[in-house]
């Protein structure tokens, strides 16, 4: 007699390859939606980070009763605040993942009483989601707007 080989056939083979396929399709947009959001979120980081120098600024000239300079450094693409009792760096940020494209003012002065001495507009964009990003920073109010470029 015949003995009976036990296997898989060709339904179940084409059965598991598409379960594997869809599987592994799910994964793929699971991972793009994963990049996309970290993305979002180091971008939402530097922004808040950019601000907090600015509000740092003037609370550090305010305790200090001096006159603090915020630089924009566009080559080292970098923002960074100054003490002028001593002109070393207190405080800076890189802009790792992003770059400044355009500042119409490349030094903000504030004043010992905390207020922004100068406007002007702070540029930056993303390297990897290509959104640019606009700080406006407003004198007598001091407020600084951030908008996202279109």
């Amino acid at each position: 007699m015949y003995k009976r080989i036990k296997g898989i056939t060709l339904i179940e083979l084409l059965l598991y390859l598409s379960l594997i396929a869809i599987i592994f399709a799910s994964e793929i947009c699971l991972i793009g939606f994963a990049r996309a959001q970290k993305q979002k979120a180091e971008e939402s980081i530097m922004i808040s980070e950019i601000e907090s120098l600015f509000m740092y600024s003037k609370e550090y000239s305010l305790a200090n009763n001096c006159i603090c300079q915020v630089i924009v450094d566009n080559p080292k693409n970098s923002i960074k605040v100054k003490s002028s009792k001593d002109m070393d760096k207190i405080r800076e940020i890189n802009l790792n993942k992003m770059k400044i494209y355009n500042a119409n003012r490349y030094l903000y002065t504030v004043g010992n009483d905390g207020r922004i001495g100068e406007g002007g507009t702070i540029c930056i964009s993303s390297d990897e989601s290509k959104k640019k990003f606009e700080f406006v920073i407003g004198v007598g109010t001091d407020n600084i707007r951030i908008n996202e470029v279109k």
